[in-house]
């Protein structure tokens, strides 16, 4: 009896799993139609990793079509998608045991896979970080140039002391912008930009604006505090004379 209760606990166990290892190493799907958390937690249990889920994670049911087998590589790029999908990322780094499955939004506040070659950057839908120093143009004129490239939670700083960019950015659409970033920084993008200065300069025309009352007032104030007094002193006894008059009974 306690035979047939542990086959059987077995067997539910197998039946509720979602992926499973073949003896090459390959991941294979053995349902169609799963959650999203049992793809994760057969994942983690597979590779040896602590699963970490966020408390807003939200649950969705996935269905798988197509091939029923995944390399390691592809497997991952697999889970970046869906969670893609679900506005989510991992973070995962090297010197951890935890696969954290976090809401897009937030990977400004964790620390994330950091780069400085891009061709080791992964191209899935991960969030990672990638520092690059520029050789030719200038680190905050590029930046501005990049900000409508990247995605809704994608970040871009510059350092103009070191002529750096840092990138926080899915990982495919790293190598898109590093493919921008490498097509602008050379010798002859700076020269370019060189000569339209100079033919700008060339072409610009200095205008002499008008000067108006103010400026001629600002430029003349002791000439024109003068004739104001002058024309005050003349207009005071003007007046009182004719106050006098009036009040005497003359006029």
């Amino acid at each position: 009896m306690r035979f047939l209760f542990l086959t059987l606990l077995l067997s539910t166990s197998a039946l509720a799993q979602v992926i499973s290892r073949d003896t090459n190493g390959d991941f294979v799907f053995s349902k169609k139609s799963f959650k999203a958390s049992e793809l994760l937690h057969d994942y983690a249990a597979l590779e040896g990793l602590n699963l970490v889920l966020s408390v807003d994670f939200k649950d969705t049911n996935l269905f798988m079509e197509g091939k029923r087998s995944m390399s390691k590589e592809n497997m991952e790029n697999y889970l970046s998608v869906v969670l893609y999908h679900m506005d989510g990322s991992v973070v995962r780094t090297s010197d951890t045991k935890f696969l954290n499955i976090i809401q897009a939004r937030d990977t400004r506040y964790v620390t994330l896979p950091t780069y400085t070659d891009v061709e080791s950057v992964p191209r899935n839908y991960n969030h990672v970080q990638l520092s690059y120093r520029l050789q030719h143009i200038q680190a905050a004129e590029l930046t501005r140039n990049l900000r409508p490239f990247l995605s809704r939670y994608g970040r871009i700083i510059d350092d103009n002391y070191s002529n750096s960019i840092h990138l926080t950015e899915m990982g495919g659409n790293i190598h898109r912008l590093m493919a921008i970033v490498k097509f602008l920084d050379t010798p002859a993008f700076v020269k370019r930009v060189e000569e339209v200065e100079v033919i700008n300069k060339k072409n610009e025309q200095v205008l002499k604006p008008e000067r108006n009352l103010v400026d001629v007032i600002n430029g003349n104030q002791g000439l024109f505090l003068l004739v104001f007094l002058i024309m005050g002193s003349i207009i005071g006894f003007g007046l009182r004379g004719y106050t006098m008059k009036r009040i005497e009974g003359g006029w």
